[in-house]
């Protein structure tokens, strides 16, 4: 994790989040480290039925116990709107008004959102999964960027997108080369 430095003239480190310690810790809703396509592999293994590329990672039953709505329609406190959690990523639903997947995504489709603008999805029905890591905490607090005080960071990540197939093909063939 990074932070912007003091002179605005780049990022740093954020040393509370980088620390061996932290990382040891394992720290519930706020601890994860991976790469976009590390993350794509894990929502494709959950649309899969906890199978990636053949192998079974989870079991149909647990997977479908931690994708599942344990909150109802309880308002998230940060958002001021419904957010369906899991036991990790939150879900679509049929509430009009959701937290992170809209309007338009499927009620099966799930995900889950991180610091900054970071976020990840999977969609059962189209078979497609998405991330998008930020390298560096979303400076302003949702109230400022309502009413457009505050800077804006520039965007700094990773981002992938695909399939189950497109995976596959990429791990017999890393480089892309024919």
């Amino acid at each position: 994790m990074h932070e912007p430095k003091p002179a605005g003239d780049g990022v740093q480190p954020l040393d509370a989040n980088n620390s061996p310690a932290w990382r040891r810790a394992g720290v519930p809703g706020g601890g994860g480290y991976a790469k976009a396509r590390g993350m794509v592999a894990l929502y494709q293994m959950m649309i899969g039925g906890g199978m990636l590329n053949s192998v079974r990672l989870l079991s149909p039953r647990t997977l479908a116990y931690a994708i599942r709505n344990h909150t109802g329609d309880r308002i998230d406190e940060y958002m001021g709107m419904p957010m369906h959690r899991g036991l990790g990523p939150h879900l679509r639903g049929t509430t009009a008004t959701i937290r992170g997947l809209g309007a338009f995504a499927p009620a099966n489709a799930f995900g889950h959102g991180g610091v900054g603008s970071s976020y990840c999805w999977g969609d059962p029905e189209s078979g497609v999964s998405f991330a998008y890591l930020s390298k560096q905490p979303q400076p302003r607090s949702l109230a400022q960027q309502a009413d457009g005080s505050g800077e804006q960071s520039r965007a700094r990540g990773d981002f992938c997108s695909g399939t189950s197939q497109q995976l596959r093909a990429q791990r017999s063939n890393p480089d892309g080369q024919s």
